[in-house]
């Protein structure tokens, strides 16, 4: 039996027991390609045959970019039939004395396939106010440069009854746009029909004498998805 193609890193372990010294009689081989003592495949040996492993898995996984309601940050997850983990590297710059901070968010899945999102937190004077702009996302190292791409939230949160009071968000691609507002007291949602700019020292109470387009149940805070290379909002 000849085992062929199997990818390997620098942690791969591979093992087969070969129980009567026939290769009839031995068991697969078992693949564990990052090392980390989970076997990814195995190979069932046969007699006089040349055994390949499965399709590799060479799509990068999507990514999500949203609101974290525990940490009250903006944060970034993988999609993607596996398990992904994601690592961030950042770096601050200064702009007419504003400090923004430019994140790097790598999504790596477990055949190794990544996704790389860049984007640039802005902070006002309220400082627990952030804009957000996507600058490219790269499948790969495919690089796509994105335009228009931004997000904002505001919120006001009850540390007494730990619950938030007020949530508003505006988030934006080069051909959509969504604004939200949370009303707490009634626990919905609501949907502007003409999205507009967020105000930083606004109270968020003009929202109800504009159109609505929509009405949603409980605290529902639009987020960026991405799907080749193209982002959406959803919520």
């Amino acid at each position: 039996t000849t085992f062929a193609g199997i990818p390997t890193s620098a942690g791969t372990k591979v093992e087969m027991e070969v129980t009567d010294g026939t290769i009839g009689n031995a068991l697969p081989l078992e693949v564990d390609f990052d090392g980390d003592d989970t076997i990814d495949f195995s190979l069932k040996p046969k007699v006089g045959e040349t055994v390949f492993p499965p399709a590799l898995d060479q799509t990068p996984p999507e990514a999500r970019m949203f609101f974290d309601t525990e940490t009250k940050t903006v944060a970034v997850e993988g999609i993607d039939e596996n398990p992904t983990t994601v690592t961030y590297s950042t770096t601050s710059t200064k702009h007419k004395k504003q400090k923004d901070k430019i994140t790097t968010a790598t999504i790596t899945d477990q055949a190794e396939n990544t996704t790389v999102l860049i984007y640039r937190e802005k902070f006002s004077n309220f400082k627990w106010i952030p804009q957000v702009e996507i600058i490219s996302l790269s499948y790969n190292g495919a690089l796509t440069n994105l335009k228009n791409t931004k997000l904002k939230y505001i919120w006001i949160f009850d540390k007494k009854k730990e619950k938030y009071r007020m949530f508003a968000t505006n988030l934006r691609t080069s051909s959509d746009a969504v604004e939200s507002h949370y009303r707490s007291k009634q626990d919905i949602t609501i949907i502007m029909s003409k999205p507009q700019e967020l105000d930083d020292s606004d109270d968020d109470s003009s929202a109800d004498k504009r159109l609505i387009r929509e009405k949603l149940s409980g605290l529902v805070i639009p987020e960026f998805v991405t799907n080749q290379g193209v982002v959406s909002i959803k919520y």
